[in-house]
């Protein structure tokens, strides 16, 4: 079944390009949570962990062309 977890964020100007991914340490996608136009507001993903295999992986987000990534540690 694995853990779940919610990504905050929000989007400060109307009609922002938002993505969202997880990578691999090898930098291979491993899944695309959000790749959408978003509206202005404050949104919350949920993701499960129970398809991913226990490790480190980085995700990827890009609000309106500004990049953000971080470290997500996968341990069952």
């Amino acid at each position: 079944v694995g853990e779940t977890g919610i990504f905050s964020y929000n989007v400060a100007e109307s009609n922002a390009l938002v993505t969202l991914e997880l990578y691999d340490l090898n930098g291979r996608l491993v899944e695309t949570f959000i790749n959408e136009m978003q509206a202005q507001g404050d949104y919350k993903v949920p993701f499960s962990t129970g398809t991913l295999q226990t490790g480190v992986y980085v995700y990827r987000f890009n609000v309106a062309g500004i990049m953000s990534t971080g470290k997500l540690i996968i341990s069952k």
